[in-house]
């Protein structure tokens, strides 16, 4: 029924048998309760959902609250009057399940029980790979792997169709899967949807154009890129959208546009998912509630198989395609403000071999910019990289004069104090004889492949390169900045050191004005924001596993740092915010991204920096999510501590 026509007519019957409160319950988006409440000023309190990030807004008298999805959060209402006429009066708290939160005795053993039993099942191995199985999001939005021909060619065979398509977004878990057994949990972290392998009958136009539509967003990181099975696709990504593909082999004969051709399709892309709308007129053949799960059948093959070998075979070919830069060294100019966890992502990519290290720049931050230059210097000379110029930015943003307290300051530029400090060598070499500006320039027109720029702190030096040769852009891959905040709160305010702004990241407080530059420039731009960042704190285990590590340079330095923020650590509340993003620029398995259009937030006052996520208007990036926290902690000491 229509909510609004039902809330008109049930309304005043709840009034009418004596209701002292009204509370909706809704699956709206944000603005149709908004809607709701103005059309309603009756109803005290909407409790919704939709959004996934939790939500608390006043509108007129009728408050919204919208706690986190996945039981992160849950919102707690209380309601009272001093008297039947008294006005209602209010108490909200958003409360965050975590484990000091004790667990309800009854409720535990039930869950236990299932947990015990779910976990026997799910353990169960029903197969081997003898190869890695790529899940990684980028990689299988982007081309073809081997996991997506595994899945395809598994639908293909259960459903004895001709050939089989499927969307990449279907398949999940953003992660590598070595070589040995796979299990029940390994399949359902593949595909956690519960789809089902369904069967159509398409003519060869149609066929064409649901591979144009699956084609249709490259180099977007899209859910709809597809995976194949009994078909070659050549694809050019320089044509126009619907005009991508090419020349297209079924079993080995060209598509023909009027034959009819049988293909297994997962019951999303039936259902017109991810613009897949030209199968809602073909004929089904087995529709979504016939065919067999998605989960089974690749459970089946597995088992049948014993062991699978899956391969990378050519089936999706781009025209004038190269070697996939994940392939080879990622070149990178890292922009930094030398805090602990920019430091610890600075001796990252030092030692990962995936990374081509060209320069590094000091950014006016948590840490100021010649003391940044100095330890820099010394950090290089102490792991043998002497040879990667460094130059320190402007000492203040591009507008105003926000700062980072003068005690964190402090910190950044001693690394954490004199203990820390000892165990760095004198500098070896001199920094670059100019600004931060001019190293970037330099080395972008000097590189033969486009370079990534990793921010780790406030976007001034990137801006100002941007500003100073705009022309430079075409040499930048793309820029991944740790900043900004899009569900989650900001922490200028966390914890409270006198400014009061709830609403943005530090770096964006900092510098808004360069941020918005550097989003508008037309560069790829990849946020990694507090919503990634805050999945991933500095444990006291992960402090563990340094200090049992054997000791060199690099680890005391390493356990030096750690040791600086440990109360951070023990508090909880010190995370990997760079580190994130240093070690996201060469392992795309870390995580995954998703497109938003945003703008920041110019206007001086309690919300200058804040990240707003606009429908119209604004600026595409793209920004982090399903971070994977296991892949990030052993890719992270496997490099840096050879773990």
């Amino acid at each position: 029924m229509d909510p609004f026509k039902t809330a008109a007519e049930v309304i005043p019957k709840m009034k009418a048998a004596g209701a002292d409160v009204l509370v909706a319950m809704t699956h709206f988006e944000y603005g149709d309760d908004v809607k709701l409440a103005r059309q309603f000023p009756e109803i005290d309190l909407i409790v919704g959902g939709h959004e996934h990030f939790a939500i608390t807004s006043m509108v007129g008298s009728t408050m919204i609250s919208k706690a986190d999805s996945d039981a992160k959060t849950v919102a707690r209402h209380d309601f009272s009057r001093s008297s039947p006429d008294a006005p209602l009066q209010r108490h909200f708290e958003l409360i965050r399940v975590d484990g000091e939160i004790e667990d309800e005795a009854g409720v535990a053993a039930v869950v236990a029980n299932f947990e015990a039993k779910l976990d026997v099942e799910l353990s169960k191995s029903v197969g081997k790979t003898e190869v890695a199985l790529n899940a990684v999001a980028e990689e299988l939005r982007s081309r073809e792997v081997n996991l997506g021909n595994f899945f395809t060619d598994a639908m293909r065979e259960a459903t004895g169709a001709e050939i089989a398509m499927m969307n990449s977004g279907s398949i999940r878990s953003n992660t590598v899967y070595n070589p040995g057994p796979l299990t029940r949990r390994d399949l359902l972290a593949m595909h956690p949807f519960g789809g089902t392998a369904t069967k159509v009958e398409v003519d060869g136009a149609t066929l064409l154009a649901a591979l144009n539509n699956g084609f249709s967003k490259i180099g977007e990181s899209a859910g709809r890129f597809p995976q194949v099975s009994g078909m070659k696709v050549h694809v050019d990504p320089k044509l126009p959208v619907g005009e991508r593909v090419g020349e297209v082999t079924v079993l080995g004969k060209p598509l023909e546009l009027e034959r009819t051709y049988v293909v297994s399709i997962n019951d999303y892309m039936l259902a017109g998912g991810d613009g897949y709308d030209m199968f809602a007129k073909a004929k089904v053949l087995l529709n979504a509630e016939s065919s067999p799960l998605l989960i089974s059948v690749l459970e089946e093959r597995v088992t049948e198989k014993i062991a699978i070998a899956p391969q990378v075979e050519g089936r999706i070919q781009f025209a004038g395609a190269e070697v996939p830069l994940t392939a080879k060294k990622v070149p990178i100019i890292l922009d930094t403000d030398m805090g602990a966890d920019g430091v610890l992502g600075m001796l990252y990519m030092l030692k990962s071999p995936r990374i081509d290290l060209r320069a590094i720049t000091l950014v006016n931050g948590l840490g100021d910019v010649d003391a940044g230059v100095e330890n820099t210097l010394r950090i290089l000379s102490l792991t043998g990289n002497t040879a990667v110029p460094v130059a320190a930015g402007q000492p203040r943003p591009l507008e105003g004069d926000r700062a980072f307290p003068d005690f964190w300051r402090k910190r950044a530029n001693t690394l954490g104090g004199e203990e820390t400090m000892s165990l760095l060598p004198e500098a070896k070499t001199a920094p670059f004889d100019g600004q931060a500006e001019d190293l970037m320039l330099t080395q972008l027109r000097a590189s033969k492949d486009p370079v990534t720029i990793v921010a780790m702190g406030p976007l001034t030096n990137v801006a100002m390169a941007i500003k100073q040769d705009p022309e430079v852009i075409s040499k930048i891959r793309k820029i991944i900045v740790m900043g900004g905040a899009i569900k989650e709160l900001g922490n200028v305010d966390k914890p409270f050191v006198g400014i009061e702004n709830s609403a943005a990241e530090w770096n964006f407080y900092i510098d808004p004005h360069a941020a918005q530059v550097v989003i508008d420039s037309g560069v790829s731009v990849v946020l990694v924001p507090l919503d990634a960042t805050n999945n991933l704190p500095i444990s006291p285990a992960f402090v563990q596993k340094v200090r049992d590590s054997p000791r060199d340079a690099t680890s005391e330095l390493l356990l030096g740092l750690l040791n600086s923020v440990e109360d951070g650590i023990e508090g909880g509340w010190f995370f990997f915010w760079d580190t994130l993003a240093a070690v996201a620029s060469s392992r795309a398995e870390i995580m995954a991204t998703y497109p938003v259009r945003i703008e920041v937030d110019l206007e001086p006052g309690p919300t200058i920096g804040r990240t707003k996520v606009v429908e119209t208007g604004g600026t595409e990036v793209r920004i982090s999510e399903e971070v994977n926290p296991e892949a990030f902690e052993k890719n992270f000491l496997e490099v840096v501590l050879d773990l």
